[in-house]
Order: C-alpha cells, then sequence, then structure tokens
C-alpha cells in the first residue's frame, strides 16, 4: 500500500504537460489509488481482475478517467472471442438484479499476471500450493479426531452374545458407542445384572458394561513434521517460504535476505505488469478519445518495493565521491534524500 507511483513523460512531453495532466487525474478518482491497486492484487488469487473505466470531462473539455470500477471475477459467466482467439468482451451476472451484462473489452481494464494460451481467465498463482493445502486440510481434520479420541478414549460397549442377535438391541448398542461424548449431555443407561456362573451363583460381571479404550499417547507418525513439510510447500509455490525460516531450527540470515529478495523482485515485476497495463488499457485509450499526439504519450513508473539498505546506499555513494563522481545535481539528491525518507531538496544540496 506505500508502493509509489508517478507518472513519468515522454520525451516528446514538452515541459511534462501531459504527465503532469495524468498525475493530476490520479487523487481523483472516485475509487482511490490505493483500493484500485488491492484489487488488482486479487489477481494472484483468481487468475485475472476486472475492472470497468468510467469517463468523465475535465473543465477544459477533455476527456478523463473518472473511476475503475472493480467488477468481481464470482459474476463473470463467461467469455467471448473473435476469430483469432483473442476475447472481446465478458458476460457479468448482476449481483443485484441477477441480469446478464455485457462488457466489451474496450470498456475494460484486464489484468493478468499470467495468462495461458489467451485464457482471459488465466492461472491462479496458488494453483501450485492447492496440492500442500488440501493434504493439510486433511491432516488437520485426521489431527483433531485423533486427538478427541486419545482424549476421551475409544467406547467399547460389552454385551452378550445373544443381545446382539437382536438387531433391535445391536443398532441401541451401535448408536450408543457411536455418540457417547464428554459434554453435558452425555450419558448411557444400562442393567447391572451379573452373569452368573456354571454354579448359578451371580458374578461380578456385569451383562451389559462400557468402557473407553484409550491409547498409549505414541503415534508412529509425526503429523506436525507432516503439516509443517506441506505449509513450506505451499509457501515455495509463492516464492515466500522465508516466512518459515523463523519458526523452524534451520536457515540463516543470509538466506533469509536471498529468500526475501527473490520475493520482492517478483512483487516489483508484478508492479511493472501494471504499470504496462495502465498504460495500455487507459493511457492509450485517453490519447485516442482527446486526439493527442501519440508521440507525447506517458506511462506509469511504480516504485522501488524493496527497503533500502542505507548503510550499503552510504558506502556507494561514499565510494563514488572518491572517485570524482558529482552527485550533487537535484534530481540524483532527491533520489537519496526519498531512500531515506527525508524531505527533498530545493537547491540540490
Amino acid at each position: 500500500s506505500d508502493l509509489e507511483w508517478r507518472v513519468a513523460p515522454s520525451t516528446q512531453d514538452i515541459n511534462c504537460e501531459k504527465a503532469l495532466w495524468v498525475e493530476n487525474q490520479i487523487p481523483h478518482l472516485q475509487t482511490p489509488w490505493r483500493e484500485t491497486i488491492a484489487e488488482m492484487c486479487s489477481a494472484f488469487v483468481f487468475g485475472f481482475a476486472l475492472f470497468e473505466k468510467n469517463l468523465s470531462h475535465d473543465a477544459n473539455g477533455h476527456i478523463i478517467l473518472h473511476d475503475l470500477a472493480p467488477r468481481a471475477q464470482e459474476t463473470i459467466e463467461k467469455w467471448e472471442f473473435d476469430s483469432n482467439g483473442r476475447w472481446t468482451e465478458a458476460h457479468q451476472r448482476d449481483p443485484l438484479t441477477g441480469k446478464i451484462l455485457t462488457l466489451p473489452r474496450s470498456r475494460l481494464l484486464w489484468v493478468c499476471p499470467k495468462a495461458v494460451r489467451q485464457n482471459p481467465e488465466g492461472r491462479s498463482l496458488l494453483r501450485n500450493a492447492y496440492t500442500a493445502y488440501y493434504h493439510i486440510k486433511r491432516l488437520q481434520t485426521i489431527e483433531a479426531i485423533a486427538i478427541e479420541r486419545e482424549l476421551n478414549g475409544v467406547p467399547v460397549v460389552l454385551a452378550p452374545a445373544a443381545a446382539l442377535k437382536d438387531p433391535a438391541t445391536k443398532e441401541t448398542l451401535d448408536k450408543i458407542a457411536r455418540d457417547l461424548k464428554f459434554n453435558e449431555q452425555g450419558g448411557v443407561v444400562i442393567p447391572s445384572d451379573p452373569f452368573m456362573d456354571r454354579e448359578g451363583s451371580y458374578s461380578t460381571l456385569r451383562q451389559f458394561d462400557i468402557k473407553l479404550l484409550a491409547s498409549d499417547g505414541t503415534r508412529s507418525i509425526d503429523t506436525t513434521t507432516v503439516i509443517t513439510r506441506y505449509q513450506s510447500d505451499m509457501l515455495r509455490a509463492v516464492l515466500a517460504d522465508f516466512l518459515m525460516l523463523g519458526s523452524i531450527a534451520q536457515g540463516s540470515y543470509a538466506l533469509a535476505d536471498n529468500k526475501s529478495a527473490l520475493f520482492m523482485h517478483s512483487l516489483e515485476a508484478f508492479a511493472q505488469h501494471i504499470a504496462a497495463i495502465l498504460r495500455r488499457d487507459v493511457l492509450t485509450e485517453l490519447w485516442t478519445l482527446n486526439g493527442f499526439d501519440p508521440a507525447t504519450l506517458p506511462h506509469f513508473v511504480a516504485g522501488s518495493i524493496r527497503p533500502v539498505d542505507l548503510t550499503t546506499l552510504g558506502h556507494y555513494i561514499q565510494a563514488l565521491g572518491d572517485v570524482g563522481i558529482d552527485l550533487s545535481d537535484l534530481q540524483t539528491v532527491n533520489m537519496l534524500r526519498n531512500a531515506a525518507k527525508l524531505p527533498h531538496s530545493t537547491t540540490g544540496e
């Protein structure tokens, strides 16, 4: 959300007039810019994200961007394609009325991080993590059942063989064994008549009894290790396995730094992808509708996601200064001040 965006002018844009014209529209969008970028990130999960371009006019009569309205992926029913296999429109089911709406490609901004064979729905970045997710959910359910059984024990109902031959009695005993749990309504009523011995005297063994068969408290398979391994597989599928380094007794700072840098690189690549899409689907249309010179078409630039190591940057600046490279121009000074979160300079000092 703290990623900085700017509009870089074309070399043919005198005095950056057109770039400033675009940049001034961003604060006035109906949906805040940060929320729009966050909605674009939903393409990670669904494989694509759609936004309808709502246009309006400024005081000079120019057509400007009023809003990028997101269209929920769950509401997209189908796609239409032309003879070349390129999609031309999306059909959306209105979540309020249930009617099918036609959304032409020209009115949409389409974000697709990973398109496969021109499929407009793309491919979710989480698909490679699904197998591990599926096994984790199953193991967690099995583990919870096993814990319940170990804490409460497995109910064992003892009954005379003659009683088990009666279907109604056997069904009742089966229901008791299946439903017996420790709670505020748990309980069972059984007859207390004991067995008789060979002499016709009563023994100490009751004809019906219920016991809890408890385990010895050990398991041949450690489910925690298996679940942790699957969790690592899920994170590895999205290049985020460095998040596990603090929870296991393995890994080093250098390893975490390299893995997190790879993750940051992937996020920056997605930010550059968004910048290219904004230029293709938004700026190009505005230039066409307003009749602007295509040579003045600017482009969006996303800031750096990775935090700046000021110590490393300081050593680099010092090394450049030692060989006589001048870094005192205003643009360089403000770039360095921006890296350190310092206010910009107006003098270049």
